[in-house]
């Protein structure tokens, strides 16, 4: 008889995309880990993002963490007309997993809504 201990999650969530939702928000989605690469109960999904053109460039990356159930996440309060880089990680009660490739888009200006 052997135990099997979870670990962090060795695979990244999958599919990420990052879509306009107004002049300072977008949505963020994504697939659930893959079986393989769980090592035990997703608990959590983290999710990043950082400016990475406009007057926010210089800040610090976000971070968002969202119930095992939730892969889609509006992110609100960001700067207009700006590109952000985001991207997406799993958690077990073990710890976190890698971060998905990182996915980049630009919210709207504000004339557009």
């Amino acid at each position: 008889v052997f135990l099997l201990f979870p670990l962090e999650p060795s695979k990244a969530p999958e599919n990420v995309t990052a879509e306009q939702s107004g002049a300072t928000s977008m949505t963020v989605t994504w697939d659930p880990v893959a079986f393989s690469g769980r090592n035990g109960n997703i608990t959590a999904y983290t999710v990043y993002y950082k400016a990475v053109s406009g007057h926010r460039v210089n800040d610090n990356e976000l971070r968002i963490k969202v119930n095992a159930s939730v892969t889609r996440l509006n992110l609100s309060n960001l700067e207009e007309y700006v590109t952000y880089n985001v991207s997406v990680s799993a958690n077990t009660s073990v710890g976190e997993g890698p971060r998905s490739k990182g996915v980049l888009q630009k919210t709207a200006e504000a004339s557009e809504y």
